[in-house]
């Protein structure tokens, strides 16, 4: 007898669908799938309507052994998430653990052997020099100021960085500066450019800023005669004097007997004597100078007059402008390395070989871009040119940051390019033998040591570790104050022979 057309296939379909919709659900219930798949395919046989509540009763059971199934597997993954999180939180506490471990083992027992080492190296002395490992990690976890050992830069106590950063008050320095003079006597130039002041008597008018000047003087170094950068040191060589300036780097040193009669000397190189007031010692007012030669008057054809005026216009320019001592009325000389004791409030000297340094090297600090070369003349003259007489910005700590924010590559090394060197003066490569001698700068007392050798980058060559600096620490306290009858041939000759070797 056959079935019911609706009725018995349209249940056994419905039994074997929930068996499948269990089983997705539940991974265990493709079993129950697969005996209520059986049971549905006998129904399909059976002829007896008994069978139809057999297989209802069999759907509940299938239904309740599912649900069974993923109630367990449900708990079995919350127990699965709540360790999976423990885990987590046990691997972040170690990995922490570990971090601080290994900086403490870093900046406690590493660094400090590390550093105490190198130290022993630089200074040959392993055993005075290697710190217990409790002062270097309060050195290491404490801010302080200067150098670690004070053997090369043992200057730092009355140093001008030592009260900036204490936060002392700002020293702005003040440049002092005679009335430049402008306008110079057509007469006079053939003389000029022979004894080679004629192109650095051209940048007598060039303005200085007094923040620039003061900011690198915050970073030099009297006892290696360095500027200390974020690039490294680097300095102002004989090389910088030939081509910014166009002055001959070469001859004998300027040096000779100071027990003299200075009137008799003025009025024999100048042709007029000055009266009592007007020269003190070896030093000859300002005033005296510019009362006697502000206009020329020669007769013509008389090259003894012409010379004595030429003269006297050079020593005004050195005590005018280049090396201008604390009144501005006198010629004096050193000017750098004393700025740097944070009491001296002014500076004269070659500021505008500073300036025009700075300019040259680290263009981010020009307030301009830089202008192009002028050929046949010393480098300097390209920032004369109309437009590019400016100080820029004069705000003290604006430099400083951006000193202290200069990259690397924003400082250049090597600004005489073969190009720039070709277009320049023949004047400008005279004495190019000694710009990278190591050997002692001399006028009269005043005695500052060349070091090439610290900055050896600044002439396209790699730089090892410098040697110590060869400034004796007694020099810089040497003063013609007593000295009229010093012989100064005989006190300085090791350091004449080194010039001229």
């Amino acid at each position: 007898m056959a079935p019911p057309p609706l009725a018995f296939p349209r249940r056994s379909c419905h039994v074997e669908r929930d068996a499948q919709v269990a089983a997705t659900r539940c991974p265990s219930a493709y079993v129950a799938r697969d005996a209520q798949g059986a049971l549905a395919r006998c129904a399909w046989q059976s002829e007896d309507a008994s069978q139809i509540d057999v297989l209802a009763l069999q759907k509940d059971r299938v239904h309740s052994a599912a649900a069974v199934c993923c109630n367990s597997r449900k708990q079995e993954g919350n127990a699965i998430g709540a360790c999976g999180l423990r885990l987590q939180v046990e691997r972040a506490i170690t990995r922490s653990a570990l971090l601080l471990l290994h900086a403490v083992l870093v900046h406690c027992i590493v660094l400090p052997v590390v550093l105490s080492l190198l130290q022993a190296c630089f200074l040959d002395s392993f055993g005075s020099s290697l710190l217990p490992l409790p002062l270097w990690f309060l050195l290491l976890v404490t801010s302080w100021s200067g150098p670690l050992d004070g053997d090369v830069l043992w200057m730092q106590p009355k140093h001008v960085s030592e009260h900036v950063w204490n936060g002392e008050p700002d020293r702005k320095l003040h440049i002092r500066r005679a009335v430049p003079t402008y306008q110079i006597p057509e007469e006079i130039v053939p003389l000029l450019r022979q004894c080679g002041f004629y192109w650095i008597m051209k940048m007598g008018y060039l303005k200085i800023n007094a923040a620039l000047i003061t900011a690198f003087i915050e970073r030099w170094r009297p006892e290696t005669h360095t500027f200390h950068l974020r690039c490294g040191e680097a300095t102002i060589t004989l090389q910088d004097v030939s081509v910014l300036l166009g002055l001959r780097t070469n001859g004998a040193p300027l040096i000779g007997s100071t027990n003299l009669v200075w009137a008799d000397l003025c009025e024999e190189l100048l042709g007029v004597r000055p009266q009592e007031g007007e020269i003190e010692g070896s030093v000859v007012k300002l005033s005296w100078l510019a009362h006697h030669f502000s206009h020329i008057n020669i007769d013509e054809g008389n090259v003894e007059q012409l010379q004595r005026f030429t003269r006297a216009w050079i020593l005004r320019f050195i005590g005018g402008v280049l090396f201008v001592n604390k009144t501005s009325s006198r010629v004096s000389l050193r000017e750098m390395c004393s700025a740097t004791d944070y009491k001296v409030k002014s500076i004269g000297g070659m500021c505008i070989l500073i300036q025009m340094w700075a300019w040259e090297r680290c263009m981010t600090l020009a307030s301009k871009r830089t202008p192009p070369v002028i050929e046949n003349k010393s480098l300097g003259h390209r920032w004369l040119r109309r437009g590019n007489q400016h100080i820029g910005n004069d705000d003290l700590r604006l430099f400083r940051r951006r000193l202290d924010m200069m990259k690397r590559h924003e400082f250049v090394w090597e600004p005489y390019t073969p190009t720039v060197m070709a277009a320049l003066s023949p004047i400008c490569v005279v004495g190019s033998v000694a710009w990278f001698a190591v050997v002692p700068l001399i006028c009269f007392h005043v005695v500052e040591c060349h070091q090439p050798d610290r900055v050896l980058r600044q002439f396209r060559l790699q730089q090892p570790i410098p040697e110590c600096a060869s400034q004796p620490q007694n020099l810089h306290g040497i003063t013609l104050k007593g000295k009229q009858d010093e012989n100064w041939f005989h006190l300085l000759a090791p350091m004449i022979s080194q010039w001229n070797n």
